[in-house]
């Protein structure tokens, strides 16, 4: 199983996450972008409990402004079962690059778990797919 874990570069709670890492199967991989905050937590996170992680750094001197983009649409090309983002927003829709992964993810009929910093977590489909909440018009 594919795990895909983004988030905001200012996520600084490392427990919240190390405890969603610790609930996945001993043998997901996970994928994260190497950025500060929610990426480097989860590779962390993801090293202690022994599963496999890939990093799929942005080419920022390539690519310039569209390279986060780029990053995302690259991680998801490894076909996560899930995207599991962290969000410092305590309501509303992310920002940045971690709104860039979820609008590609829910394009692309991934489902997205959504963590925000004060503990609620929602799931997001895109229309018409069973369950979750569905965010995405299309």
């Amino acid at each position: 199983m594919r795990i895909l874990i983004c988030g905001s570069r200012k996520w600084t709670d490392a427990e919240h996450i190390a405890k969603r890492v610790s609930e996945l199967p001993h043998h997901a991989v996970v994928i994260q972008g190497g950025a500060a905050g929610a990426d480097t937590i989860a590779m962390i996170a993801a090293c202690r409990r022994g599963l496999h992680v890939a990093t799929v750094k942005a080419l920022w001197e390539t690519y310039r402004k569209s390279a986060g983009p780029r990053r995302n649409s690259a991680m998801l090309d490894l076909e996560p079962h899930l995207v599991i983002a962290f969000s410092v927003h305590t309501f509303g829709t992310p920002t940045g690059g971690t709104a860039n992964v979820i609008m590609q993810a829910l394009e692309r009929g991934i489902p997205v778990e959504l963590h925000n910093a004060a503990g609620s977590v929602q799931e997001l489909r895109r229309p018409g797919d069973a369950g979750g909440q569905q965010i995405l018009q299309g």
